[in-house]
């Protein structure tokens, strides 16, 4: 089904994945309506941790584990952030002074509310932190059994600190305790993925009931949002986050092939490679695109205005990837410079 890449080489079924996510996610922060925002949040942005714990490797010391992160998570955070507080202040900060501050310290500490404009950074902080205490659990437990224990314990911990202290806690470290429960999935499916593969050749028609279950799941749950520490109930949050991996994770390589789809295909893989920096500067772009058309006054039906919106913002990121790729800029997003 999915066969695991080469070293150096990325796997083209997850970055398809990546970027049908992230194309979702872009849809979710222009706004298409109530539903289609319970379906997504039900899945998308777990999905990304679940992907985190499928690669997981304890291949490096603890130290240079969190260097690494740190420079792939944390440094993109930092430039975006600041990038997107100046242009917060010079656009909508100087008519409100008394806030600055506020949002300054909303940057430094807790990001997951009233952030200026990119608001989605939080999940760069989350993510960060979900795969250093995943790390560490591995290099404390050396037994599987008890790797398993001290996750649970680790996800209860998320869900039972009382909300007046969650939401008080720095760069969405309540939200990571959460995580590090998809990162474990993502793991526990790595290591019994040759058996899935086999079982699903054989009953490839599971996928049917697999979709079934996932929407009438999302309708029992209603509306979950991570950003904001809403999951619903925990058993259908998990089971969620998992179907909306290991669906499409079967699904495309069957409708794959086909001629028709290849183009599409091919757009979500570019979109999975560039992943980082949609998320990154979809929300910049979404509200200058929303400006000029306020100030404009165009009275257009509202769907068709996001859809505009949409089809520009996805347009417009990709160039400004390729520039930072290609530029001094890169290692301000992770990328490390070629000695």
């Amino acid at each position: 089904m999915i066969s695991k890449p080469a070293a150096g080489r990325r796997n083209s079924t997850i970055d398809i994945i990546r970027g049908v996510m992230i194309f979702l996610m872009v849809m979710g922060h222009i706004g298409f309506g109530e539903q289609f925002d319970i379906w997504i949040h039900a899945f998308h942005m777990p999905v990304f941790f679940i992907v985190t714990g499928l690669f997981f490797k304890l291949d490096k010391p603890f130290i240079e584990f969190v260097r690494d992160k740190f420079f792939k998570l944390v440094v993109p955070y930092i430039t975006t952030s600041v990038f997107t507080f100046v242009v917060w202040i010079g656009v909508e900060g100087i008519r409100a002074p008394s806030r600055i501050f506020p949002m300054f310290m909303n940057i430094i500490w807790v990001n997951t509310k009233d952030f200026p404009v990119a608001g989605a950074l939080w999940f760069l902080t989350v993510l960060f932190f979900s795969e250093v205490i995943f790390y560490a659990i591995f290099n404390i437990c050396k037994s599987f059994k008890k790797r398993c224990l001290l996750t649970i314990i680790v996800v209860c911990m998320g869900f039972l600190i009382p909300e007046s202290i969650r939401n008080q806690l720095p760069y969405g470290i309540g939200i990571a305790l959460v995580s590090v429960g998809f990162i474990f999935i993502g793991y526990v499916f790595q290591i019994n993925k040759d058996k899935v593969d086999k079982y699903m050749k054989q009953k490839s028609a599971i996928l049917i009931l697999m979709v079934i279950v996932l929407q009438i799941s999302i309708f029992i749950n209603g509306y979950v949002n991570m950003k904001f520490m809403q999951y619903g109930n925990p058993v259908l949050f998990y089971l969620n986050g998992f179907l909306g991996l290991f669906i499409p994770m079967y699904l495309i390589p069957i409708v794959k092939p086909r001629h028709a789809l290849k183009i599409v295909f091919r757009y979500f893989e570019m979109l999975g490679r560039c992943s980082l920096y949609y998320l990154c500067f979809n929300q910049i772009i979404i509200r200058f695109l929303q400006i000029v058309l306020e100030r404009l006054g165009i009275d257009i039906h509202y769907f068709v205005i996001s859809v505009l919106i949409l089809a520009i913002t996805m347009m417009t990121i990709y160039p400004i990837s390729i520039f930072i790729e290609n530029s001094a800029f890169s290692v301000l997003y992770g990328k490390k410079k070629n000695v």
